[in-house]
């Protein structure tokens, strides 16, 4: 018995030995690793040029074309053109929402040059009656300082109802912007969303693209969840159910978009609905049929996207990469691999990915 315990307790040792061996992290100070033997053999460099693995055809083609003037695939017109067919001014939402927000929306960078002639539309006059962020109203309205606390209470606003005496700074604010939510009460009803992609130059492409307008969306949806729990807190319900199916809308338009922002910008949105919409049948005292055509408006509407709607925008900035890089050295950081990626490697397995995800 001491024997087989002896032997259990040197194979404990031993095990516990190895598996430290095998746990302790590689050194990430440099100076910690030029311990290392001095004439230790530097890591053989890729070969330059080297075929691919695969062959070229309808296979592991996207897009032949346009071409830009760097002699790259021009991606950007190549998802512009997809994303815009069947879209014209008259039926696209987004048209209507940028006469909503403006021309040049706060917490936005500056539209670039042909964003707009792109939707078919003009700019925006520079002044109107557009949506103003609660942020901004708060600073010009209350006092400086106060941006950040109303900005704040509109979370709690939006799940709960409320009345006009518990958040005078809020209620103002919906009230400043009855006109702007009314016209984007219309606009989500347009059938059709197309929101340009415009590369900033043509070296960064669609790595360099900002997505105009769509974080001012979110505080479009926060303010519909707000006013409609502010109606529901007087008790009326068919208001509240209007600006929550608008909720609705905006969230499924938006996802349409070609990239992974706009996905999660999406979901976000239709976030804020459904926590609302939580409310509104805890406190709404609906009957039966108040309920049922509730949910009648939410099955006409446009069906949620699936995790591959953005495949077209995420294998083209993939393949805008991967295309453009060669496999070069790039130094002994601790925080770096030694060597980048083999584009026409890479970019096979973009294809691959985008094929086999899932939807959910």
């Amino acid at each position: 018995m001491k024997a087989a315990c002896a032997v259990l307790l040197v194979l404990g040792f031993g095990i516990t030995a190895g598996c430290k061996r095998r746990t302790e992290p590689p050194p990430a100070d440099p100076s910690e690793a030029s311990a290392a033997p001095v004439n230790a053999p530097e890591p053989a460099p890729l070969t330059l040029g080297k075929r691919g693995t695969f062959t070229v055809g309808k296979s592991t083609t996207f897009v032949l074309g346009p071409i830009d003037s760097t002699g790259h695939i021009d991606y950007a017109t190549t998802i512009n053109d997809r994303l815009s067919k069947g879209v014209t001014a008259a039926n696209n939402a987004n048209v209507a929402i940028w006469n909503v927000i403006g021309p040049n929306p706060p917490g936005e960078e500056k539209v670039p040059v042909g964003f707009f002639e792109k939707m078919g539309m003009a700019a925006p006059p520079a002044t109107g009656n557009y949506f103003i962020g609660v942020k901004q109203y708060a600073e010009k309205t209350a006092a400086a300082g106060t941006g950040g606390a109303a900005l704040d209470a509109t979370t709690k606003l939006s799940v709960q109802p409320w009345t006009a005496n518990e958040n005078a700074i809020v209620s103002s604010w919906l009230q400043s912007n009855a006109k702007p939510l009314a016209a984007l009460r219309n606009a989500v009803k347009r059938t059709h969303y197309y929101n340009p992609l415009v590369p900033k130059d043509n070296e960064q492409g669609l790595n360099g693209t900002y997505l105009q307008g769509i974080f001012v969306d979110r505080e479009l949806a926060r303010a519909l969840a707000c006013r409609a729990m502010l109606s529901l807190g007087r008790g009326d319900t068919a208001q509240a159910q209007q600006d929550l199916v608008a909720c609705r809308r905006l969230g499924r338009l938006v996802g349409r978009g070609a990239t992974l922002i706009e996905g999660v910008v999406a979901i976000a949105i239709e976030q804020v609905a459904f926590r609302a919409e939580v409310a509104l049948l805890a406190h709404g005292q609906l009957d039966a049929r108040a309920v049922e055509g509730y949910f009648r408006d939410l099955f006409t509407l446009t069906p949620a996207r699936r995790c591959r709607t953005d495949r077209l925008g995420r294998t083209l900035v993939a393949s805008r990469y991967t295309r453009t890089t060669r496999p070069t050295r790039v130094g002994k950081s601790a925080d770096l691999h030694h060597w980048q990626t083999s584009g026409a490697r890479t970019d096979r397995r973009n294809s691959q990915w985008h094929r086999l995800e899932p939807g959910v």
